[in-house]
């Protein structure tokens, strides 16, 4: 069976079963190294941190614990044969109150790991964490680095690795770890992931049911062929109509858009809840003016049939919609 879909309470709430376990080694010697299918282990390192610091930038409702941390940070390197590959996977384990649990931490954008900043709040409660690079440079934004081999193509190996392997190898290896420097293994085992990291736990869902316990699948970036080339479509209109629109007439535009619709779900907080229910047509802004940055603007036809474009969203020659248009309210930053 699947892993359950376990809600956000249950990981952080989870009582310290194993609180009083006592942890007195943090050396790569006492670390064994698992045996994996077509893996080759290159390097295993242990490093003690104490009064580790690291404000999280993730919603961390005791942001204190995320300072003055304790813990074990071991960094293991391997490779599958042919592939060319280095894959490198971190674990931290807390140096003492280890709660018998394991959380695995997802990556965003087009990188497997970015940042520890996931880190620190699972261990600070008493989690051991771990995380994979998949083998390439942790850039969410840019993946030309590793996504083509030197003639070009595809490296087709290097994005299975991203895609899902390395997450299944990486809870092996961490749940090795934990068992060599703890003395047993963890009880229960969780995946904590949004956008690509939700992604990453749907796929360790359904091809490493066994690798975790319980999956929090936060915004998965899933449909990816048409997701993500519905993200270009602002500026493909903007293109296409040879009409950028700045941000101050978009801010007008999306403020107006704002007072008209504001109250349609009940609450007045200057957001637009219930966007169904906004029928507020741009064009009828036309000609109105408004203040820019620097002077006094006016709304043009051009400026309402972008805006109406990017309410309208990408579509077939149908008409029926490629992926979910912009939002009515939504705000935009550049």
């Amino acid at each position: 069976p699947l892993p359950l879909y376990i809600s956000a309470m249950c990981l952080w709430l989870a009582s310290p079963i194993f609180a009083t376990l006592p942890f007195l080694k943090c050396s790569s010697e006492d670390i064994s190294l698992p045996r994996m299918p077509e893996v080759t282990m290159l390097s295993v390192a242990a490093e003690r941190l104490e009064n580790y610091s690291l404000i999280a930038e993730v919603a961390n409702p005791e942001r204190h614990y995320d300072i003055n941390l304790n813990f074990c940070n071991v960094t293991i390197n391997y490779g599958h044969e042919c592939w060319k590959d280095n894959v490198q996977v971190t674990v931290w384990l807390p140096l003492e109150g280890w709660n018998g649990r394991l959380s695995g931490i997802g990556g965003s954008g087009l990188s497997s790991l970015w940042t520890y900043n996931r880190f620190t709040p699972a261990v600070a409660r008493g989690y051991a964490a771990v995380g994979t690079d998949a083998g390439h440079v942790r850039n969410p934004l840019d993946a030309t680095s590793w996504v083509l081999d030197t003639a070009g193509n595809v490296n087709f190996f290097f994005l299975q690795n991203f895609f899902a392997l390395s997450q299944s190898e990486a809870a092996v290896i961490a749940k090795n770890v934990i068992t060599d420097l703890y003395g047993q293994g963890p009880r229960y085992s969780y995946w904590d992931g949004c956008s690509t990291g939700g992604r990453q736990g749907l796929t360790s869902a359904q091809r490493y049911p066994t690798a975790y316990d319980g999956i929090l699948a936060g915004a998965p970036a899933i449909n990816g062929a048409t997701f993500v080339p519905a993200m270009y479509y602002p500026k493909f209109v903007m293109d296409q109509m040879s009409h950028p629109l700045s941000q101050c007439t978009f801010d007008a535009i999306r403020n107006a858009t704002a007072e008209a619709c504001d109250n349609l779900d009940g609450v007045l907080d200057d957001i637009i809840s219930a966007p169904d229910k906004c029928d507020f047509d741009p064009y009828s802004l036309v000609a109105k003016s408004f203040e820019g940055s620097e002077e006094e603007s006016t709304i043009s036809t051009n400026d309402a049939a972008v805006v109406q474009r990017l309410w309208d969203g990408s579509r077939q020659t149908d008409g029926s919609l490629i992926w979910y248009s912009m939002s009515k309210g939504t705000c935009s930053d550049g």
